[in-house]
């Protein structure tokens, strides 16, 4: 196929080599495969009253800003999938999730509080051998409460 002639040229710094979307599909299906596979393990190794209380200021270690970075990372992965093959809101969604940031834990609770979301996670947990997690009471009735 040639460019039509009514266009303007691509300049040659914004051409996509040919070898562009197969690497993509290819790293999005490692991506889905990755996070299909870690999801667990992660989940499980979480403790099952990581929501009771208030969360725990932690100094700044090598594998804080390790696990900020990696946040990072996913975060703009996400966004690029939006556009590109691949499950871009999952991908963000995990990126926010690793990262430090203001309101990520009333992001975690919103998200649990749905009934089959908070299912979903004990499930895997229960696999695992590990206790459920327990939720703050709010005085709201929700679909766990």
């Amino acid at each position: 196929m040639t460019w039509p002639q009514w266009l303007p040229a691509i300049p040659a710094w914004l051409a996509i080599p040919p070898w562009t979307w197969p690497t993509l599909a290819t790293v999005s299906l490692l991506a889905l495969v990755g996070s299909a596979l870690m999801l667990p393990r992660m989940l499980a190794g979480l403790p099952h009253d990581m929501f009771i209380g208030e969360p725990k200021r932690r100094k700044w270690t090598a594998r804080r800003v390790l696990k900020n970075v990696g946040g990072a990372v996913l975060t703009a992965a996400g966004i690029a999938m939006l556009v590109l093959p691949g499950q871009g809101l999952l991908t963000m969604l995990a990126g926010l999730l690793l990262s430090d940031v203001p309101g990520k834990r009333r992001v975690e609770l919103f998200l649990l509080r749905r009934g089959p979301v908070f299912r979903a996670v004990n499930a895997i947990r229960a696999r695992r051998d590990q206790p459920p997690f327990l939720l703050p009471a709010t005085g709201v009735p929700t679909a766990v409460n």
